[in-house]
């Protein structure tokens, strides 16, 4: 994979999460811990699981694949302000790391996957 793709992909999800994050001040609470409205994910969840989806892929790249990364799924779940802040350092983490990536060295060690985790898009 290119470097330049990578980064394009990651700058173009940054974007898509933003506008979804400017979205929720002023949501109502109860909506945000709801349960079991996408199997047993709610809102709030679904949402901490893709931070925590992309802390994995940075974290597999950065890694490859030696270190799996966090799973903010299995913690309590955060409040709006407190999952911009996570973003937001997640945000910077990737910022650190896109600068590192050259042509043909992103860190993948499996058919393009940065761990085990995606065996089934091989």
């Amino acid at each position: 994979m290119q470097a330049d793709e990578i980064r394009f992909l990651f700058a173009y999800d940054r974007w898509a999460t933003r506008q979804l994050l400017n979205v929720l001040d002023g949501l109502d609470p109860g909506l945000w811990a709801r349960t079991h409205v996408v199997g047993e994910r709610g809102l709030g969840s679904i949402l901490v699981h893709h931070l925590g989806a992309s802390q994995r892929w940075r974290i597999g790249f950065e890694t490859q694949g030696t270190d799996e990364g966090p799973e903010p799924e299995l913690e309590p779940l955060p409040t709006i302000d407190e999952l911009h802040e996570r973003w937001e350092a997640e945000w910077a983490a990737v910022d650190a790391w896109l600068p590192t990536l050259k042509d043909d060295s992103s860190g993948t060690s499996t058919k393009g996957c940065p761990s085990g985790r995606c065996s089934c898009m091989s």
